[in-house]
């Protein structure tokens, strides 16, 4: 499943539920420095862990923690600041 910005801000925490466990690719608007890596990374590739849910409407996906492939780097990253969300 591919989707891009418009489509991942509409997401409810069910919609997101099937990829926890699973590999994702996130495409990031803008480059973002992870601790651990030297570049600036705007595709990350991982393992979902899990959900972070808004505190005020617990059915609203705020950001996906992921574990970064080849890496023990876990990095949550906010909903708002992805381009493109893809998955099997």
């Amino acid at each position: 499943m591919e989707l891009n910005k418009n489509q991942i801000q509409d997401l409810r925490h069910k919609d997101l539920e099937t990829t926890v466990g699973k590999l994702i690719k996130i495409t990031l608007e803008n480059p973002m420095k992870i601790k651990g890596i030297d570049d600036e990374q705007t595709i990350l590739i991982g393992n979902v862990n899990h959900i972070g849910l808004s505190a005020n409407s617990p059915h609203l996906p705020v950001d996906i923690n992921i574990t970064i492939t080849g890496t023990e780097i876990t990095k949550n990253v906010n909903i708002f600041k992805m381009e493109k969300l893809e998955w099997e």
